[in-house]
């Protein structure tokens, strides 16, 4: 089969119909203030929830402990690592509260 008879047993596209809508300058005003509303109030509770993640090696440092001690603390359930991917992090409230209990 060539390329032609290929393109000639193809669908015929669909394509969507455009529609014009006629709005007052107020009514797209408002519109546009309540989507940016709605965006920033998304925006402003995902960065309250959005946590910063260390790394091993940021953890240890801050700790003063080998990589080897940081993972026996991970093992026995005292500073809980995440497993993001392949990677483990740790959150770094976490660890702080860790650094204040200790």
């Amino acid at each position: 089969m060539t390329n032609r008879t290929k393109m000639e047993n193809r669908r015929p596209v669909q394509k969507k119909a455009d529609y014009l809508i006629i709005l007052s300058r107020q009514d797209l005003q408002e519109i546009v203030n309540n989507m940016v509303n709605v965006a920033m109030s998304h925006y402003l509770q995902k960065k309250q929830t959005d946590e910063q993640y260390l790394t091993r090696r940021e953890v240890s440092k801050m700790l003063g402990i080998s990589l080897p001690t940081l993972h026996e603390l991970n093992k026995k359930g005292i500073l809980q690592g995440h497993k993001i991917n392949t990677r483990v992090r740790y959150i770094k409230s976490e660890v702080e509260k860790f650094i204040k209990q200790s």
